[in-house]
């Protein structure tokens, strides 16, 4: 097989992996809040006040404005290090409902935003370097059809319909159904090191490359250079009508 279309595929099923556990957490997020805040009224404890709401505000704030440098930080890191710690705050995210509380819960918001801007822009880049014109295509759909998978669900709710007994979900179905998303986050993490391991052994092929040792020096020099192509990037008129609807949809 292709070796580019072995790492997209792998790419593919550790976001899906991932992924589902984030948006099944999401599912019931608000629920399992409510049934904290029940705990922790009147026992004598600091009262559990987060809400999934704020949360969310929390981790789309912070996601927007690491973006700005998230780029650098991939060029510094390279993209499957990107990607395996951007994807390691989606997995101490999921944990966190564990046993939450409320700095602890809206720092994991602060984290999972940078975290989720590192593995984004992280994709991007290890999806350039397995791809060429001819692939492109190619490539990009079979990441994005292993990446919608997770909209099915098919699993997540089953599992989901049959722990919960009702609206308000209490402690011990809190840990056990936040073990089985912790586990599955931890899966996908797995697979994100296997990636790590594929770069090593890839740039240990072309360690003797002129083209790749040249390419290692020019990284640190260009990261200024490329926040400034970003900033002027933003200012292209196609880019500012681009911002509509990517305001609108989110």
């Amino acid at each position: 097989m292709d070796q580019g279309l072995l790492n997209v595929i792998l790419v593919g099923s550790a976001f899906m992996i991932l992924f589902s556990a984030f948006q099944s957490t999401g599912m019931v997020e608000q629920s399992v809040l409510e049934g904290v805040k029940n705990e922790t009224t009147g026992n004598g404890t600091a009262r559990f006040t987060a809400t999934g709401y704020t949360s969310f505000a929390i981790i789309y704030s912070s996601f927007t404005v690491v973006n700005i440098v998230s780029p650098a930080i991939v060029s510094i890191l390279g993209p499957s290090l990107s990607m395996f710690i951007g994807a390691s705050t989606y997995f101490f995210y999921v944990l966190s409902f564990i046993q939450p509380m409320t700095w602890s819960f809206y720092l994991a918001s602060v984290l999972i935003g940078v975290g989720a801007a590192i593995l984004w822009t992280a994709f991007g880049v290890y999806l350039a370097v397995n791809s060429d014109e001819l692939s492109t295509l190619r490539n990009s759909g079979v990441f994005w059809a292993l990446f919608q998978l997770r909209k099915v669900q098919l699993p997540g709710n089953l599992y989901i319909y049959l722990v919960l007994k009702s609206d308000i979900i209490n402690r011990h179905t809190r840990y056990l159904l936040f073990t089985v998303f912790s586990v599955v986050c931890g899966i996908g993490l797995l697979v994100f090191i296997l990636l790590i391991w594929r770069s090593f052994v890839e740039k240990r092929l072309l360690l003797n490359s002129e083209k790749e040792k040249k390419k290692k020096k020019i990284i640190f020099q260009d990261i200024k250079q490329e926040l400034l192509i970003a900033l002027k990037l933003l200012k292209t008129p196609n880019m500012l009508l681009l911002l509509i609807p990517f305001a609108y949809s989110g």
